[in-house]
């Protein structure tokens, strides 16, 4: 019998794990697939390794609170900042690129839609006192309104009430630069008008803190979190699936196996997806279970992973929008040889074609219909042009991914909407049943591991408490 049982071994329930064993626990991390990691694990594939999704660390600050709580060394990472950052493309208008240099990236602003340079500082200078108030509240287990109040960032309270696009109309910007500047909703399938207030942080974030790219790729944070979790003697079982957590009148008493297999455990800590938990694995109350269902899921969308004959330049990330096209209204080519020393001549040449999906969109499309929407994005002139000559090397569509990580309705975790953010995201204790608790995307939606890793070690922290520890 272990002392917790954590399902799921992403980045999220590594960390937690790391946490509990640290304080003397014994912990048992069942995970589905063959491998560690989640969605940040690295994809195997043309004589080289590609990271999963778009990934890039915008909060090197919570990745470092991250790391010194787990006992881990962050240069190792040997993070290289990104400072032209990403263009924005569409039909009919200018490219906007936004970079770490705010005067560069105004110039380009003003030279696109005259005045736009000047709402552009003005928002930086004013978002940049935002995020350094909302920060501490980052690293906070049950941000409450309470929180804003104890940490000083009360005045901040009408900016996180407002959506996104109510932010960036205020600040007197014009669709096509509030599009760029909130550019990272597209990813995740939502209109500036449902989105958080919080997104609009994203710039000063990259001209401030900065935005990184480990030297070897986003997976090797959770190769280094999988390493730790190994030194402190974590039970790591690989391809085995839980299906079904078990319990009695008092609460949790353990977990079930697709094998049959039963584990024994009082507490369980929920690394898998927090929909999927409350609604598949464990007998949660029909009130809880209403309101996690009417969650809007993200999609990972379609993914092709190339290697191009010739080594990329400019800008790390490109995005062209397209609101003609329904299912796909949004491209990014992920650009990692745009960076300094790359490792080898094969990560110089990679290429990553994102087109995010709405969930609709990609429940609508059968398996086939997938394959053949990133077959048309591949052939679109704009993808030969920024690309190139290529060789595919692998593809993840929603069916894929679904199937390699064992995802909810091939979904990946909850939208970050401005109504969740009001509402509360889902809380790292469950009071039904009794025992468990949740890590992860789910508590901290969004696509940035540092968040998950962040769960992590607070979800831990409350198992910790609840047991006097």
């Amino acid at each position: 019998m272990s002392d917790a049982i954590v399902i799921g071994g992403g980045v999220g329930g590594l960390a937690a794990a790391i946490v509990l064993a640290e304080r003397g626990a014994s912990v048992t991390v069942c995970e589905a697939s063959p491998f560690f990691g989640g969605l940040a694990s690295a994809l195997e594939a043309g004589g080289t390794t590609f990271d999963g999704g778009p990934y890039i660390l915008l909060d090197p600050v919570g990745l470092a609170w991250a790391f010194e709580a787990l006992g881990l060394d962050l240069d190792a990472l040997e993070l290289r900042r990104v400072h032209d950052v990403y263009e924005v493309e569409r039909e009919g208008g200018p490219a906007l690129r936004i970079g770490s240099d705010v005067e560069q990236t105004a110039r380009g602003l003003d030279e696109a839609y005259r005045g736009q340079g000047d709402a552009y500082r003005r928002f930086i200078e004013h978002s940049t006192r935002i995020h350094a108030a909302l920060t501490p509240l980052q690293t906070a287990p049950r941000p409450s309104p309470w929180s804003l109040l104890r940490s000083g960032a009360i005045r901040h309270a009408p900016f996180l009430l407002r959506s996104l696009g109510t932010v960036f109309a205020n600040a007197g910007f014009r669709p096509e630069v509030a599009d760029a500047l909130g550019i990272f909703t597209h990813v995740a399938g939502q209109p500036l008008a449902g989105a958080p207030s919080p997104i609009a942080l994203v710039p000063a974030m990259i001209s401030g803190p900065g935005c990184f790219v480990p030297r070897l790729g986003v997976a090797t944070i959770p190769d280094r979190v999988r390493a730790r979790a190994e030194e402190l003697s974590v039970s790591l079982r690989a391809s085995a699936r839980v299906t079904r957590i078990l319990c009695d009148a008092r609460g949790v008493t353990g977990v079930e196996l697709a094998s049959g297999e039963q584990l024994a455990s009082k507490v369980v800590v929920s690394d898998a997806s927090g929909v999927a938990t409350l609604l598949e694995l464990a007998p949660a109350p029909n009130s809880v279970r209403k309101r996690v269902a009417a969650l809007p899921l993200q999609s990972p969308g379609v993914a092709a992973y190339l290697l191009a004959s010739e080594r990329p330049s400019g800008p790390y990330l490109r995005f062209r929008l397209d609101a003609a096209d329904r299912d796909a209204p949004c491209r990014l080519l992920v650009r990692p040889g745009t960076l300094d020393d790359p490792p080898t001549a094969l990560h110089a040449r990679q290429v990553r074609v994102v087109a995010p999906l709405a969930q609709a969109t990609a429940e609508r499309l059968e398996a086939s219909q997938q394959d053949a929407l990133l077959d048309q994005i591949l052939a679109e002139p704009w993808t030969r042009a920024r690309v190139g000559a290529f060789e595919e090397a692998a593809r993840l569509t929603p069916a894929r991914w679904g199937q390699r990580h064992t995802l909810h309705r091939n979904s990946m975790n909850p939208v970050m909407t401005a109504q969740l953010m009001r509402r509360g995201r889902l809380p790292h204790i469950i009071d039904t049943p009794r025992g468990l608790f949740l890590v992860g995307s789910s508590t901290h939606p969004g696509q940035w591991v540092s968040f998950c890793l962040i769960s992590g070690v607070l979800g831990a922290r409350e198992v910790l408490q609840s047991w006097g520890r």
